[in-house]
């Protein structure tokens, strides 16, 4: 049986091509590259590859066997594209998603032939280690820190409240609800790349406190005797 999530889950390349206009800008086309671990439980069968533009929300499923890697054209890179890997074994069990990853938002502007930079995203939760990933999960009263690459000073932050930085790395402490966070890069040819980061506060269980017991009433029974008069005649 599949028992172990998908590690590693990261995007090896991210080809852009410039297709054909739409509405008078050039559409353009990301060729995506994912690849990943492989699983080591003996009854793998294969994986599927879950695809979306909205997290955690997945219209495509695509079923590729049993390979560690897959391509994936985006016939329209204007907005975000989110990818997943489950597991299935040669019963029919599957695993819970892989971590997920995305591409970041291009432009619809014809580049004029100059090469477009793909923002790699990484985060760190509550002064953890950095991981390639753009979606946060933590609880009320969380921080984050948010430091893509590549490295150097072309970047712009926007956020809610008329949030603005001009760092490559923005650090984010006390978050107290959900949240969207872009991050614009502009590289030396000037054709400008988005990526999306997202903060997600995981609900709070709720816990429902009994102080004390209900009694439980008892009803005992007593056994009445009965006595047998004998009369002499």
């Amino acid at each position: 049986m599949v028992k172990r999530l998908i590690r590693y889950l990261i995007i090896v390349s991210l080809t852009v091509l410039v297709g054909g206009a739409i509405y008078g800008f050039m559409n353009p086309v990301m060729v995506v590259t994912l690849s990943w671990d492989s699983n080591t439980e003996s009854d793998l069968d294969g994986y599927k590859v879950h695809i979306g533009t909205k997290s955690r929300d997945y219209s495509l499923v695509v079923d590729i066997g049993d390979t560690t890697s897959y391509e994936y054209t985006v016939a329209n890179s204007t907005y975000p594209y989110f990818f997943a890997i489950t597991a299935y074994d040669t019963s029919g069990n599957e695993s819970g998603y892989s971590m997920e990853v995305t591409t970041g938002i291009i432009d619809s502007v014809d580049n004029g032939g100059c090469d477009t930079t793909l923002i790699v995203p990484y985060m760190k939760v509550n002064n953890g280690s950095w991981e390639q990933a753009s979606i946060a999960h933590m609880k009320k009263g969380g921080g984050v820190s948010f430091g893509p690459q590549p490295i150097d000073n072309n970047w712009e932050w926007e956020g809610p409240d008329n949030y603005e930085r001009t760092s490559r790395e923005i650090t984010l402490d006390n978050i107290q609800k959900s949240s969207n966070y872009t991050a614009i890069y502009t590289n030396d040819c000037g054709v400008v790349t988005t990526q999306l980061f997202s903060i997600i506060i995981d609900k709070e269980p709720i816990i429902i406190k009994v102080t004390k017991a209900p009694k439980i009433g008892v009803i005992t029974i007593k056994k009445q005797r009965k006595w047998w008069i004998h009369r002499q005649w």
